[in-house]
């Protein structure tokens, strides 16, 4: 991959967003020269192919550092890459929101990496059983064992459970019993010695939150769809920034008006 040596001054003045789509563009220019298909890189660099579509996709905002200092590497593209996806998070400017994702499947990978490590996590959810509830969920095996866990669930004797149920076509009595299954299993965590507090909420659900550490993935429920099926934003603080700050006192105050289960 060659560049004139005014490439980088040029790309200077460029929004994020440009610089963004080159690096997408580049990455399946230069997989497309090298004869491979989506899967076949996928395979090189250790990733799902979902990965490598998303780093492809122009408008999906930065593939993560790691990914692409992989495909760097799998494609022979000497650093170039690497550079310039280090130009565009440098020209974003510490970003709010770093990454945008189709859904929480394709975030899956970074949220587990945070978590390993993580000290506190805090979720707010309907049911939680794709993220804490059920064996093989989202956080249930990457939680250290010295972790803070804190979880908002929607009160299965609430009003608004009804209303939701509906609205993505589900018996009440169905998804009551989801939101019951969760935080029985959520208790188990708390019966291994972990430090676990489990809320109930009575609202309308409108933000799914999960906060590891400092770091949000946020998506919201729809009036047809999960949250976890929704697109799924990683928020970071930003001195200058107002999302990060609003999803954090979203969730305070939910607390604040909560019950406590355990």
């Amino acid at each position: 991959m060659s560049r004139g040596p005014t490439d980088t001054a040029s790309r200077a003045a460029q929004p994020t967003a440009a610089v963004a789509d080159e690096l997408a563009r580049e990455i399946k220019r230069l997989r497309l020269d090298a004869g491979m298909s989506q899967r076949e890189l996928a395979a090189r660099v250790g990733y799902s192919r979902q990965y490598v579509s998303m780093a492809e996709w122009e408008n999906s905002g930065l593939p993560s550092a790691e990914l692409v200092s992989a495909i760097d590497m799998a494609l022979c593209a000497g650093g170039e890459l690497t550079a310039l996806r280090a130009e565009a998070g440098s020209s974003r400017k510490r970003a709010e929101i770093s990454t945008t994702y189709r859904s929480q499947a394709e975030a899956t990978r970074e949220i587990r990496g945070l978590t390993v490590n993580a000290d506190t996590i805090d979720v707010m959810a309907i049911r939680g059983l794709g993220i804490l509830g059920l064996n093989g969920s989202l956080l249930r095996d990457s939680i250290p064992e010295g972790a803070r866990i804190r979880v908002l669930l929607l009160d299965p004797e609430s009003e608004a459970v009804a209303a939701r149920a509906e609205s993505i076509g589900e018996s009440v009595e169905s998804f009551t019993a989801g939101i019951q299954l969760s935080i029985a299993r959520i208790k188990e965590l708390a019966d291994t010695g972990r430090s676990v507090a489990i809320y109930t909420y009575s609202h309308v659900p409108v933000w799914r939150i999960i906060k590891i550490d400092h770091v949000l993935f946020v998506s919201a429920f729809t009036v047809n769809r999960e949250g976890h099926a929704a697109p799924t934003h990683r928020v970071e603080p930003n001195d200058q920034g107002v999302l990060h700050s609003a999803f954090i006192s979203t969730m305070e105050q939910a607390l604040l008006s909560a019950t406590r289960i355990i």
